[in-house]
């Protein structure tokens, strides 16, 4: 949007605005729009069909997220969704959904729900890059692979997170409720990834990789 211009808020953002936020005319909002141009907004009005906005100046670009990717053994789907909504929050680039030995199956009818909720995150954190979601693989084609950086799987074997460099490029791999298969630690281990531990307790799926991002956010260094 342009200084100025005025926009006319409906369907989704519409729901969010006035019953989540529970805006009101006057109030300023900081929002980004469809090109990912961040703004902050005047509301002008607000009524049974819609809220209109006026763009009054841009706010600083986002500073550009190192890549950071999630492959996540696929959970149930609410747990799937929960990890979906954090991982956004928590500054992934890329989520994989991995099918291993214990995953579940994952809906075939949910990506345009799981490209909204990843929407409606980056609203809620005002991000304006999505991340990406790719398309499922195997847990082991995904290992056999060979990602730019470090590479690290989350495994109670492991050790603690050592400090990392600000842009390097990460790798994350979390498993299933049940967790991993021997046979599928025994092929990390084999293709040079490096075992994390994220504490002593058993972590549901969406704690475990919150737990995760925060602690390679944490670990970063300048």
């Amino acid at each position: 949007m342009k200084e100025g211009e005025l926009a006319e808020l409906e369907g989704e953002d519409y729901i969010h605005l006035t019953r989540a936020l529970r805006v009101r005319p006057g109030e300023i909002l900081q929002m980004v729009d469809a090109a990912g141009v961040r703004f902050e907004g005047h509301i002008e009005g607000v009524d049974r069909r819609g809220v209109t906005l006026k763009a009054l100046r841009p706010m600083p670009p986002d500073p550009v997220l190192p890549p950071l990717r999630v492959a996540l053994c696929a959970p149930k789907a609410a747990a799937f969704e929960d990890a979906l909504d954090a991982a956004v929050q928590l500054g992934a680039t890329e989520f994989i959904p991995l099918a291993s030995g214990r995953s579940q199956k994952l809906p075939l009818d949910r990506a345009d729900r799981w490209q909204r909720m990843v929407r409606e995150s980056c609203c809620q954190s005002l991000r304006a890059v999505p991340m990406r979601i790719l398309p499922e693989q195997t847990i082991a084609d995904f290992l056999r692979g060979d990602p730019e950086g470090l590479r690290l799987i989350a495994w109670q074997g492991g050790s603690g997170l050592e400090p990392i460099g600000s842009s390097d490029p990460v790798t994350l791999v979390l498993g299933p409720e049940g967790g991993f298969e021997e046979s599928e630690m025994d092929l990390a281990l084999a293709n040079g990834w490096r075992p994390v531990r994220l504490g002593t307790l058993i972590l549901r799926v969406p704690v475990a990789l919150s737990a995760a991002l925060g602690a390679i956010r944490a670990m970063r260094r300048p």
